[in-house]
C-alpha cells in the first residue's frame, strides 16, 4: 500500500459525483447501526463514511495511516460540530484502540490495498466485540470506468475465503452500487 499523501486521490475521495456510484447513506442503511453502536472506519480517508456514520451511532473512530487524512477528518468534524468522531492515526495492522471496543469495523476500498491481510484481520478481531461485525466494501473484480486496475482487486469469493481463513464467517452479501460489493462478516463460531 502506498503510504504517501496524494492530493489528486484526496480530491477524488471528496468528489460529490462519487455518491452516484458509492452512496455512503445507502451503504450505512444496510448495516445494523444504532445510537449505541461503536463504529470503526479503517482507512477512513477524508471521512466519506465516518462523518455520516457519526449521526447514527454513539462513537466513531476514523483510522487512517496518513496524517493529512486524519487532519482533514478532524477539521471537518470540528466545522460540522461533530463531537462523537475521533480521527486517529494508525498503522495498517495496529490500531490505537482497546480490545473488543467495536460493534462495527468498516473497510471501504481498503481490502485491495492491504499489504498483509492476516495481520490486519488479526487486529480487526482484537478490537471487534464478540457479537460485532466486519463490513467490507470494495471494487468488483471487473472493468469499471474508474478505480484500481482489475488485477489489484479481489473477487467477492476471494475476500470470503481470506476472511474465513482468518477467523470470520460470511453473514451476508449485498450490492453497494454498480462497481462495489458489500460483504458482512461475524467472528467464526466454534
Amino acid at each position: 500500500m502506498s503510504h504517501k499523501f496524494d492530493a489528486k486521490k484526496a480530491a477524488v475521495l471528496d468528489d460529490p459525483g462519487r455518491k452516484e456510484f458509492l452512496n455512503p447513506e445507502a451503504i450505512l442503511d444496510m448495516l445494523e447501526l444504532n445510537e449505541n453502536s461503536v463504529f470503526v472506519d479503517v482507512g477512513a480517508g477524508t471521512g466519506y463514511f465516518a462523518l455520516p456514520a457519526a449521526a447514527r451511532v454513539s462513537e466513531v473512530y476514523a483510522l487512517d495511516i496518513l496524517d493529512e487524512m486524519v487532519e482533514a477528518i478532524r477539521s471537518r468534524a470540528k466545522s460540522d460540530n461533530i463531537i462523537n468522531l475521533k480521527p486517529l492515526r494508525s498503522d495498517e495492522s495496529s490500531f490505537p484502540l482497546a480490545e473488543k471496543v467495536a460493534d462495527v469495523v468498516f473497510m471501504s476500498n481498503v481490502f485491495h490495498e492491504l499489504d498483509d491481510h492476516a495481520k490486519a484481520l488479526k487486529e480487526v478481531l482484537r478490537i471487534l466485540k464478540s457479537d460485532g461485525i466486519l463490513a467490507v466494501v470494495d471494487w468488483k473484480k471487473e472493468e469499471t470506468p474508474m478505480g484500481p486496475p482489475v488485477d489489484h482487486r479481489f473477487s467477492e469469493l476471494d475476500v470470503i475465503e481470506i476472511l474465513r481463513l482468518n477467523g470470520f464467517e460470511l453473514v451476508e452479501t449485498k450490492e453497494a452500487g454498480p462497481y462495489h460489493y458489500l460483504l458482512v462478516f461475524s467472528r467464526l463460531r466454534e
